[in-house]
């Protein structure tokens, strides 16, 4: 057996199976969930997988689990959970949905449903009045349940291989564009995240940009896809907003120009209009004549073009001089590195603000917001966004 994974302290096992055991006897809810399906699929990938499956799991466990819940990894693909205090069902509500989005995020949301493993442990008596532990399987809950009829911010994976032959994992999924100052109303990203599926590591900026533009453009057909489905399945609280999708420039090419064209123009106008194209590769070199050639291109079938800026310094700004965009974005940890002094701040802040009246800064959480906030950053994006089951108090 593995060491138990911990969430929260480590070293804290022994204190964290006295709690499920004091749980199991107050007959708070003490379920074990396994993920012994996805290793099954996963097939002979699951070995350079599994580390990845656990953190997976950590991670968004943090984010749904409350501070007086039991949860631990126990063997290699088997979780105790309980989470007293929250109710008969909780933690099975919990089981379901950790499970959903694990198996979700490493097969695609275009895989059927997976038949979930989820055991409730319960306190029962012999007849010699001896008490022992029994366990019996829970059934999921039905698909159309509220809490899971919604599938727009779900992952979406989908493996391709590279005119090059090498293996990759195109993931999307949705994320929120909050604004920080001026209008209320939120939009919504479609991130895009390439992965080499034998190594388990994304691809940084510069492997995606040695893809071939066709590669580029199978990437952008599924980002688009996954974009149109979403504007088409916005949920109401979403219904106005927006959707920002990411796009190569370089997918504007000679080589594949045209085919992004028809694949844009075969987006219904009514879909097309609440999307917004964010070219997400230009170089601090990129020529300007090269830029407004791509902008010309797709302009007419969108709602609005935004450029990606290349770096934190004014001089990466340089081949957006030619317009007036309706908003730029960046990368909030090329802004953190390219911006060391109160002079580089508001020399970046001049240029961004004569080029566009809003900032978009991709940054998860929202630990630098007194920097967005001295660059002049309208837009906050990177929080995930999740339909959280609910919990009963």
């Amino acid at each position: 057996m593995t060491r138990p994974r911990i969430l929260g302290t480590s070293g804290h096992a022994g204190g964290q199976i006295q709690k499920a055991a004091s749980a199991l006897v107050a007959d708070e809810g003490v379920v074990v969930f396994r993920l012994a399906r996805l290793r099954d699929a996963l097939g002979a990938r699951w070995g350079h997988k599994r580390q990845q499956v656990w953190e997976f799991v950590d991670r968004f466990a943090r984010r749904i689990l409350a501070p007086t819940d039991i949860f631990m990894r126990i063997n290699e693909v088997e979780y105790l959970l309980s989470c007293p205090g929250r109710g008969e069902n909780a933690a099975q509500v919990v089981a379901f949905r950790i499970s959903e989005q694990t198996h979700a995020f490493f097969l695609g949301d275009d895989e059927p449903p997976p038949e979930h493993d989820v055991v409730t442990l319960m306190v029962a008596k012999d007849d010699a009045a001896k008490p022992h532990v029994i366990a019996a399987e829970v059934p999921p809950p039905p698909p159309t349940d509220a809490a899971t009829q919604f599938k727009g911010y779900a992952w979406r994976l989908v493996p391709i291989r590279t005119i090059r032959g090498r293996e990759l994992e195109v993931r999307c999924r949705t994320v929120e564009v909050i604004p920080i100052v001026g209008s209320p109303q939120p939009w919504l990203k479609v991130e895009v995240q390439v992965r080499d599926d034998i190594v388990g590591q994304l691809l940084d900026r510069s492997e995606r940009l040695g893809l071939d533009p066709d590669d580029l453009l199978r990437i952008d057909t599924i980002s688009l896809d996954y974009a149109a489905n979403l504007v088409r399945s916005r949920p109401a609280r979403h219904l106005k907003s927006p959707v920002l999708v990411e796009i190569s420039l370089r997918s504007t090419s000679l080589q594949t120009r045209h085919r992004l064209q028809a694949l844009i123009s075969g987006i219904h106008h009514r879909v097309r209009d609440e999307l917004k194209l964010e070219f997400v590769d230009i170089g601090p070199q990129a020529p300007r004549g090269r830029i407004n050639e791509a902008v010309g291109l797709l302009q007419g079938y969108v709602g609005e073009i935004i450029p990606r800026v290349g770096g934190g310094a004014p001089s990466d700004l340089n081949g957006l001089m030619d317009r007036r965009w309706p908003a730029l974005s960046a990368v909030g940890s090329d802004l953190r590195e390219a911006l060391r002094t109160e002079a580089d701040i508001r020399a970046f802040r001049q240029v961004a603000a004569d080029l566009a009246p809003s900032l978009i800064v991709h940054d998860e959480g929202f630990g630098g917001m007194d920097l967005w906030l001295q660059v002049g950053a309208t837009h906050l994006a990177g929080h995930e966004l999740q339909e959280i089951y609910v919990i009963p108090d």
